[in-house]
């Protein structure tokens, strides 16, 4: 557990800045195009919720938590991203969701209720990273910045999160080369570069044609 939390900056630190490499190159095509600060500034809002405090959040964790069972915690964001859609921005619900928030609910309490060593900070985490997760993605169907092209939009949304990893893995002294030589490095360029990226893309681009509820149940 204490190799995980040391690897926490190093590990989120490569994911983040291999999102905003990957996306500088895109975006740069572009940026003469979109330069109003403000959508700018929304994006980047909005990732201090999807990359920063999130995986700080998840990370953290795992440190008190199995991975699997932070994990399933944490695919709560569903259902928040639904319930905030058909509460505060007025949706409303269809049968089919009310369902699946039932089903998700019911996982959840049936996960918490197995048994087993569940400190109740690891689960507090757990489930916020989930909160922060929806609203972010919710600030993506519905923020300003979605005026802006997806990678453009990407990369505001992964700065947050690049600019205090690049300065916390250092200052921890948790900043590390990866193991396995060649291998190692290929799983974290390519693993972190390239599917996370496509990861994140793909989900902006599903929430913008699908909606943020149904893009975040049919994520999962």
């Amino acid at each position: 557990e204490r190799e995980r939390g040391n690897g926490m900056s190093t590990g989120a630190y490569a994911v983040d800045l291999s999102v905003s490499l990957v996306c500088h190159l895109m975006h740069t095509v572009c940026i003469s195009r979109f330069l109003r600060k403000h959508l700018k500034g929304s994006a980047s809002e909005a990732g201090v919720f999807g990359m920063l405090f999130t995986a700080v959040l998840l990370n953290s964790s795992y440190l008190y938590l199995p991975v699997g069972t932070t994990i399933m915690l944490n695919f709560l964001y569903p259902t928040i991203v639904c319930v905030i859609m058909g509460t505060i921005f007025k949706a409303g619900f269809t049968k089919l969701q009310l369902a699946a928030i039932a089903a998700s609910i019911l996982g959840m309490v049936f996960l918490t209720g197995a048994g087993g060593k569940m400190p109740v900070i690891g689960l507090v985490m757990a489930i916020a990273s989930a909160f922060t997760y929806g609203i972010y993605l919710v600030a993506n169907e519905k923020g300003p910045a979605n005026d802006l092209p997806i990678e453009v939009k990407l990369f505001y949304v992964s700065l947050p999160a690049t600019v205090v990893f690049s300065v916390l893995a250092p200052a921890t002294g948790t900043l590390m080369a990866p193991s396995g030589g060649v291998t190692g490095w290929f799983m974290v360029i390519g693993g972190s570069g390239l599917f996370t990226v496509c990861g994140y893309f793909l989900m902006m681009f599903g929430i913008s044609r699908l909606g943020a509820s149904t893009a975040a149940f049919i994520s999962m």
